[in-house]
């Protein structure tokens, strides 16, 4: 437990720059999200460069018309993406605005990732808006990506973003506590603090996580994230978005959630 906290404290004290992603589930009302701004506020009062990556524009577009389980067909996702994603930002903007924080949206399909002109691009703007002291708020274009263009959820985003803008850290806000062991009977048990090495035995652990009736990506995706930031040279954090003040126990380096190395 001490070598795991010293571990924290460490990643915490050669940190200056995060990433912070938070999915659907935990953005399905406006105290939730006015709850993660006052996280990302107390990152940067403590002299963090930060950067979000959101999900749930498909999600407020399901809340706006009534709808209790996720489309499968495109079109029917792209229509509420469409729906949400200004109601989304639109909130995000006024429970940013309570703490003094200019924020930007950016929008982006994989392919603008690919693509080394483009790609520069987007960093040059990213860098632009941390000058002057703006919030990155980013997003997959939902609204338009097909397929081909698309990430596959937004934790493979946050991990490309962390690994391409050299952030130190990049946290992904969830709602289980971490990665958890599994018992004899595969049901999920203690959290696992450190993971050190993606093994077999580790993945085997992400099985059966997965749920589309609401959002997509799951354990599974997570740990492709993590895979991709280790091996950037970099961490992934993975957290209960609903503990209060999650983040602000992050940044303390307190032995919450699952840090991978």
């Amino acid at each position: 437990m001490t070598q795991n906290i010293e571990l924290r404290e460490n990643v915490i004290r050669n940190c200056r720059r995060i990433v912070v992603k938070a999915g659907t589930r935990l953005l399905t009302s406006e105290e939730q999200i006015a709850k993660l701004v006052d996280g990302i506020a107390f990152l940067r009062q403590n002299n963090f460069q930060v950067m979000l990556v959101t999900s749930g524009a498909v999600g407020m577009g399901m809340k706006v018309l009534g709808l209790a389980k996720r489309p499968r067909k495109l079109a029917e996702v792209q229509a509420l993406a469409a729906i949400g994603q200004g109601k989304l930002m639109e909130i995000y903007e006024r429970e940013c605005a309570r703490h003094g924080i200019k924020t930007a949206q950016l929008l982006l399909t994989a392919s603008d990732l690919r693509s080394r002109t483009r790609y520069v691009n987007v960093m040059n703007c990213i860098n632009a808006l941390w000058e002057n002291d703006v919030l990155p708020i980013v997003n997959e274009n939902d609204s338009v990506s097909v397929d081909e263009l698309k990430f596959g959820d937004n934790d493979i985003l946050s991990a490309m973003l962390g690994s391409l803008t050299g952030a130190q850290l990049t946290v992904i806000l969830t709602t289980e506590s971490g990665l958890r062991e599994r018992d004899e009977n595969g049901n999920l048990a203690d959290r696992i603090s450190v993971v050190r090495k993606l093994s077999d035995s580790i993945r085997a652990m992400a099985q059966g996580t997965d749920n589309a009736e609401f959002s997509i990506g799951g354990m599974s995706s997570k740990l492709r994230a993590a895979n991709l930031l280790m091996n950037a040279g970099s961490y992934l954090w993975i957290a209960d978005g609903r503990e209060h003040n999650i983040l602000e126990k992050i940044a303390n380096g307190e032995d919450v959630g699952t840090l991978f190395c």
